[in-house]
């Protein structure tokens, strides 16, 4: 192999600095989590003498490929660190890197460490013990957090001693405990007494300068760690529950040790609430399918006679269950849970066979569950509720869009998608009970979806954001990864429809994301949550006793939302930190895959929603650590996803009057290598259209003197953008254009 030299770096010395740096070379290097490099040096500072030095210096990291080529650079641009041979670095389980140094300051130092995300830019960074003669000198990466090794000493004539820390994911040590309980007021009065009994599994949210998350256990206790300062603590579990108080403000200060809180919440509605999720690692032809159902009762009041139904896809055949099967009509099968408790969760496993018919390969494999009972207590919702069914006759797919609940105060649009392509849009205007049928022409292998707004002020147990349906394989064999570009419609708690693609081959130690995202981007509407899918295989060469993994959650999804779902073992969840998803199976007893390849895999599914204010162009990125007994962790892929504008929306049509009379009209809709854009009424002056893309960005103005204006494709991609056309500064018209 040939030697490999990285070009001449440049690294930036800070501006308020009178000072040159000249590069003292790299002194550690190791695999990043994706399997590239990560080379750790210093940057020295001289005056504008060389030679002269003033004694300060700062980090320089570089990640390269294998082949040497810089993917980026990392410079800390502050600081005063010690000699190069006692820095330190290691991958972490989100991409990034952890970085341990000593920093000196009036001739004491103290150690160091800082966090670099997948990007290269700085997540945080702490100091520890200032003031101190501290030193770090190497670090490793836990599964709850980080430690520091080093020495210390009182002065310069002290002796040696061993200088470690501990800290948590966010680089905090744990300092001042706020202690609570979330109980059930069950008199109403707000005020705990002995006979009130905790809440489990309720998130618990600390806002201020820091933010972090943790879970009640199942005395409904919790406790948090924050560094001095003004908090919020507010509590999420299901709808029905009622906090007396919204929020609660609590003040922390440099000698507090414990803040106790209690947490009273009420029950105004006396319901069960049940959810229930159900999914499997994979499905091969020819092959056991096992199926793993988990539910919970969210409610305020035991859930009696529970039933799951669970309808397999035509493809697959029964075999068995855990539970007590109660009956079986075709492919529906009942099974009876019996009582389930407040705050009681529990699975159960199906296994059925799929056929070994080659054709099916690539095809999707939709499976449902519904679990019962499913009905909304103190209902009020009296506007619109949108379902959609999508089938095929012959070479046409036909959706069916009916309104279940009252009339539609105003238009709702909706859209048909091909693969990739947007095909058209419309508007509904339908009355209660009201039904709309919408059909295509089905090409070659293609996969149709539907997508209809709901009304935006629809209810979360009643479903999604918008309604949607998908049909593939109409014509032909179909084309493989895209069935589930777009969320499946279960949306309520009671239902989970689960989707594979039935493949030959897999990654053993991956995660995935339904839905998937639309193109290359994987854009998805930034009202759609998220169903991560972790797989894990136990490769080595015994018996794993313990399994662990922890996903480090994307900034810009919301954990106050996180749904731990179906498993293929029993095991405890955690959340911590800003957002730590950690999940343990304790005495997993995982047999290596020489033994017993069928029973070395398992998996974890969780649901979490985006946070709202996410804006089109966010691109949301999760990876997770899986940790074998205490071995060094597994890293899984990096899933990610592009924010896009919503899909659709109520009274946001492909053409907005905004005169009397004013409308546009586009030929062809969509378009190949040019469309006219024509006003319906003449303007005077001269007019200038602008599109837009799916992400915001502005593709092209151009200004025209009549009625209308031709657009070349000239490199747009297919998809779908948004136009508007300006008459000065008057916005004339707005709408949608659709390339192919």
């Amino acid at each position: 192999m040939p030697l490999i030299f990285i070009p001449s770096l440049t690294f930036y010395t800070p501006p308020e600095i009178d000072a040159v740096g000249y590069f003292e070379g790299f002194s550690k290097i190791i695999l990043s989590q994706d399997s590239n490099l990560f080379m750790l040096g210093k940057v020295v500072l001289d005056t504008i003498v060389p030679g002269q030095p003033i004694g300060e210096a700062y980090i320089a990291v570089l990640k390269v490929d294998k082949n040497g080529d810089i993917i980026w650079q990392y410079n800390s641009g502050e600081g005063a660190w010690d000699d190069i041979d006692k820095e330190e670095i290691r991958a972490t389980s989100d991409g990034g890197a952890i970085i341990s140094a000593s920093t000196y300051f009036s001739s004491a130092s103290t150690g160091y460490l800082i966090k670099i995300d997948s990007n290269g830019q700085k997540d945080w960074e702490h100091y520890y013990g200032l003031g101190q003669y501290n030193q770090f000198q190497g670090v490793v990466a836990l599964e709850d957090g980080f430690c520091a090794a080093g020495r210390t000493r009182e002065n310069l004539a002290s002796p040696l001693k061993v200088y470690l820390v501990k800290t948590d994911l966010n680089g905090n040590i744990e300092q001042n405990n706020i202690f609570g309980r979330v109980y059930f007021d069950f008199n109403e009065d707000c005020t705990p007494d002995s006979t009130e009994s905790g809440q489990s599994g309720w998130i618990v949210e600390l806002i201020g300068d820091e933010h972090r998350y943790t879970l009640t256990d199942s005395l409904g206790l919790f406790s948090m760690y924050a560094d001095s300062g003004s908090y919020l603590i507010k509590i999420h579990n299901s709808g029905y529950w009622q906090p007396c108080l919204s929020s609660y403000i609590v003040n922390v200060n440099s000698t507090t040790d414990t803040i106790e809180l209690e947490i009273p919440v009420q029950a105004p509605v006396a319901c069960p609430l049940m959810e229930v999720s159900m999914s499997t690692p994979i499905i091969r032809l020819c092959s056991e399918v096992n199926y793993f159902v988990h539910y919970c009762n969210n409610g305020t009041l035991a859930a009696n006679d529970v039933i799951v139904q669970v309808e397999l896809d035509p493809q697959m055949q029964y075999v068995s269950a855990t539970v007590p099967l109660i009956s079986q009509t075709g492919q529906a099968l009942l099974f009876d849970i019996g009582q389930v408790e407040i705050d009681e969760c529990s699975s159960f496993q199906i296994t059925a066979n799929i056929d070994c018919d080659s054709s099916l390969m690539g095809q999707t494999i939709c499976s449902v569950a519904h679990i019962f009972p499913d009905t909304i207590c103190n209902n009020t919702w009296t506007g619109a509720n949108l379902e959609i069914s999508g089938t095929c006759e012959g070479d046409s797919v036909h959706f069916t869009i009916t309104n279940t609940g009252g009339n539609m105060p105003q238009p709702y649009e909706y859209i048909v998608i091909e693969d990739n392509i947007i095909l058209f849009s419309g508007e509904l205007d339908l009355l209660a009970n009201q039904s709309f049928t919408s059909s295509v022409e089905a090409a070659n292998g293609a996969t149709y979806h539907l997508l209809a707004a709901q009304d935006p002020n629809l209810p979360p147990l009643f479903g999604n954001a918008f309604a949607s349906a998908s049909v593939e394989g109409c014509v032909g064999p179909v084309n493989p990864g895209v069935f589930n570009q777009f969320p499946q419609d279960d949306g309520e708690p009671w239902l989970d429809i689960d989707c594979h693609e039935v493949v030959a081959s897999f990654d053993p130690n991956d995660k995935s994301a339904e839905p998937t995202g639309w193109q290359d981007e994987h854009f998805i509407d930034n009202r759609t949550a998220l169903d991560y899918l972790i797989r894990f295989q136990n490769t080595g060469t015994d018996t794993a006793f313990r399994v662990v993994l922890i996903d480090t959650l994307s900034s810009f999804l919301d954990p106050a939302t996180i749904r731990p779902g179906a498993a293929s073992h029993p095991y405890l969840f955690e959340l911590s930190g800003q957002g730590i998803a950690k999940f343990i199976f304790e005495n997993i007893l995982l047999p290596d895959s020489t033994t017993n390849e069928a029973a070395s895999h398992g998996f974890v599914q969780f649901h979490i929603s985006q946070k709202p204010d996410n804006q089109p162009g966010t691109v949301v990125e999760n990876t997770a650590g899986i940790y074998f007994d205490y071995n060094a962790p597994v890293y899984t892929n990096t899933t990610f996803h592009t924010v896009h504008e919503p899909w659709v929306q109520v009274v946001s049509g492909s053409v907005e009057t905004f005169g009397k009379g004013m409308q546009v009209k586009i030929s062809p809709n969509p378009m190949g290598e040019w469309a006219i854009i024509e006003l319906e009424d003449q303007q005077p002056g001269e007019n200038t259209l602008v599109i837009i893309d799916g992400v915001g960005r502005e593709v092209l103005r151009q200004a025209f003197a009549q009625n209308k204006v031709m657009v070349q494709r000239s490199g747009l991609v297919s998809g779908i953008y948004f136009f508007r056309i300006e008459n000065g500064d008057k916005l004339t018209v707005s709408g949608k254009l659709i390339v192919r």
